[in-house]
């Protein structure tokens, strides 16, 4: 049943660009250009988002079709590797000059770095703007498949990169934070949580929940961290205490006043973001307890030793929640 919605709605955004499209071409006008037209008046609709995630199948399915068919195109020689080789071994270089770039617009060391690796890779686009430009007789065939092996080579770069970012940054912390810009942008200066005894880390379904019922039924005075500003702002419109941080930022820990903070609560859905916020906090120089939650077995052992000190394994504990609470009905 999921599969066919997903299809349909699939086929209905296809129908909707070809539509457009072929209006245009119509009126005289690039059928390109109608399909932009479309896609962006269903950009500001409520349900563009959902049907954004049911399209991206598709278009994973057209980019392999894509790349298929330039690999039908010719053979890789060695000369051709070796240029690909040679665009690969500018990517560091490439984002290096990001980085730069990025700390001169004033923002911290940290994004910087993250974001620079982040567009490390050549994109795919690149791809078609060399296929274009073999069809137009611009450039010889064996570009196309030199841009290709450089696309790919970038891909597996910018892949273990980027796994290995926080880590990456952590380790060179100190010679990256020399070419920060003195000035912070707004966005950059942290809020403190106050005088609280617990922190809840990630506000989403879950966190929200155990927030409520922290404050509400127990007590205790809680504070919120999401690293989604406009969650966070939501969450505050709405009465709650929650605040704007990043739990993998070691600067954001560097800055928290813990006085006073008892008991740290991630709530995230990652256990790899749990794993380095449990780390970044403990290098910040916490002492209270933590608590996590885990979907898994294995994750919650990985957790434990990384240092948590209660795990909440969710799909076990909520069947046991949920068969305490319907069982009355059998009475």
């Amino acid at each position: 049943m999921i599969l066919m919605i997903v299809l349909t709605s699939g086929v209905f955004s296809q129908l909707l660009a070809f539509s457009g499209a072929e209006l245009f071409e119509l009126l005289g006008l690039k059928a390109h250009l109608g399909a932009l037209v479309v896609a962006v008046l269903v950009s500001s609709h409520p349900k563009a988002a959902e049907l954004s995630k049911s399209l991206l199948s598709f278009k994973d399915l057209f980019l392999i079709g894509f790349f298929l068919s330039i690999g039908f195109t010719a053979l890789p020689t060695m000369d051709m590797l070796g240029a690909a080789l040679i665009m690969a071994i500018a990517l560091p270089i490439k984002a290096g000059l990001f980085f730069l770039w990025l700390t001169r617009l004033k923002l911290r060391a940290r994004t910087s770095f993250l974001t620079a690796l982040s567009l490390a890779n050549y994109s795919e686009f690149g791809l078609i703007v060399c296929s274009i430009s073999v069809t137009q007789g611009l450039l010889s065939q064996e570009w196309l498949i030199i841009m290709a092996l450089g696309v790919a080579l970038s891909f597996v770069f910018s892949s273990a990169a980027n796994t290995l970012s926080h880590r990456l940054y952590g380790r060179w912390a100190v010679p990256l934070k020399r070419f920060e810009n003195p000035i912070r942008l707004a966005e950059d200066h942290f809020d403190q949580p106050g005088q609280v005894a617990v922190l809840v880390v990630g506000m989403g379904r879950v966190g929200t929940g155990a927030y409520d019922i922290l404050q509400n039924e127990m007590s205790k005075t809680v504070c919120g961290i999401d690293m989604d500003r406009n969650r966070a702002n939501s969450h505050s419109q709405a009465g709650r205490h929650v605040i704007y941080g990043d739990a993998e930022d070691p600067d954001f820990w560097s800055d928290i006043n813990f006085e006073g903070i008892q008991l740290t609560m991630f709530a995230m859905p990652n256990f790899h973001d749990i794993q380095e916020a449990q780390n970044q906090i403990q290098l910040a120089g916490y002492k209270g307890k933590t608590a996590a939650i885990a979907r898994y077995k294995d994750e919650e052992q990985k957790l434990l030793s990384a240092g948590v000190d209660e795990v909440f394994n969710f799909y076990a504990e909520a069947g046991a929640g949920f068969a305490d609470q319907s069982v009355h009905l059998m009475e």
